[in-house]
């Protein structure tokens, strides 16, 4: 044999005998779009919270393990949030997992297309499809992304019909009514003012005029998507954000399951998209008819094959950790509220037993009584996500929750 022969043998005995390389592990991929505020003075009023949502959900699936890019306000252009969109198309990789998240207003043309677009930084509502994002188009960019599972959150305000032109009949449909005055500012809508439910509509040349939110049009182009991509949407019915949570009330419900084992069912310390949707359903639920005295639904969107499976994320919070630090906050906040006489020392010493209660439930892995839990729950609520300039107004609440309740024995 030759020196070049035994050379070329000797090479591919060790190419064999060495491991294949190892695959670079999966990673997880996050763009965060929030806009509070546009550049052109648009018939939608502005946001409160919405970079704050995305603020505090950077921060905590960056604990979570995800690389986060966050655009805001007028960083959310058109341009920007495609080339984002476009970049993460060519680093994220077959196994890696996307997640998309919107806090800002939704609109439909309703002439001549009838399309819902999210409004960016320098949306015209004279020019949707050439500064607006069309849905259709938004969800053609997330499929050319390579991950293997994709998640869309949308927490947005679907702000109506966009009529261009004058008020009267638009072509090939029904008469259009004349636009509804804004109502004043107030309440814990979002996108920060009006009444909940109330209509929105502004006069002049362009003018949106309150219409049913386009769950079939979502429905629709979720449904002839791939596998692996799905839709969780906080819009239906109108999305609200409150003073008290500093939170569309959809985003502080997804951020306590992220950031906590609230939404952990199996105790495993592990998120399933099963396990995130039911809470996000149930929690959106409660923290609209608790906090906001509203109602808000969740729809969810896709086709998932074992949903258990699809981990959003692990390393939860340990639970024992998660009692003990919300203890003392609270027990803080009840010591203070009492001594500002906001609440009495016998409401004080009902929640303090009712909490101890729960710690030591929590620890053993049981349950409190559905009525001892309904006092806790109102008492974290209360205590927890309570902002200063509604404190009182939530302790006296508190008290009047506990003086019906019945004497303990």
């Amino acid at each position: 044999m030759t020196v070049r022969a035994l050379a070329a043998s000797t090479l591919l005995a060790w190419s064999i005998a060495l491991p294949a390389a190892a695959q670079a592990p999966p990673k997880k991929h996050a763009l965060l779009v929030g806009l509070d505020k546009y550049l052109r003075s648009l018939s939608v009023p502005p946001l409160q919270f919405a970079q704050n949502d995305v603020r505090e959900l950077k921060t905590v699936l960056e604990k979570r393990g995800f690389e986060v890019t966050m655009v805001l306000n007028s960083d959310a252009s058109r341009a920007r949030v495609l080339s984002e969109l476009y970049r993460l198309a060519d680093v994220v990789d077959e196994q890696d997992d996307f997640l998309l998240y919107y806090a800002g207003h939704g609109v439909r043309n309703r002439f001549p297309s009838r399309k819902t677009f999210w409004l960016t930084y320098d949306a015209d509502l004279e020019l949707l499809d050439a500064t607006g994002i069309r849905l259709q188009h938004l969800l053609d960019y997330v499929q050319d992304i390579k991950a293997r599972r994709k998640l869309i959150l949308l927490d947005h305000c679907f702000s109506g019909d966009v009529i261009v032109g004058p008020t009267g009949p638009v072509p090939g449909g029904p008469a259009v009514p004349a636009p509804v005055p804004s109502p004043p500012a107030g309440g814990g809508t979002s996108p920060g003012t009006g009444t909940p439910g109330a209509p929105r509509a502004a006069t002049g040349p362009v003018s949106l005029q309150r219409g049913a939110f386009p769950i079939l049009e979502i429905h629709e182009q979720s449904r002839t998507r791939a596998e692996g991509m799905m839709i969780v949407s906080a819009a239906r019915g109108g999305a609200f954000e409150v003073e008290a949570l500093k939170h569309g009330i959809f985003t502080a419900a997804l951020l306590k399951a992220l950031d906590s084992t609230a939404a952990d069912v199996n105790s495993d310390r592990r998120l399933s998209i099963d396990e995130l949707t039911r809470f996000l359903d149930q929690e959106t639920d409660r923290l609209a008819a608790t906090i906001a005295n509203a109602q808000q639904d969740v729809d969810v969107f896709g086709t998932v094959t074992n949903p258990q499976n699809w981990l959003v994320a692990e390393n939860l919070s340990d639970p024992a950790q998660d009692v003990d630090q919300s203890f003392l906050k609270a027990t803080d906040k009840l010591s203070n509220w009492e001594q500002k006489t906001w609440i009495s020392r016998p409401t004080k010493q009902r929640c303090w037993q009712a909490l101890l209660d729960w710690v030591d439930k929590v620890k053993a892995g049981q349950q409190l009584p559905d009525d001892q839990q309904q006092l806790v729950t109102l008492v974290l609520d209360a205590t927890l996500v309570g902002a200063q300039s509604h404190e009182q107004a939530r302790a006296n609440e508190l008290e009047r929750f506990v003086g019906a309740l019945p004497t303990p024995p």
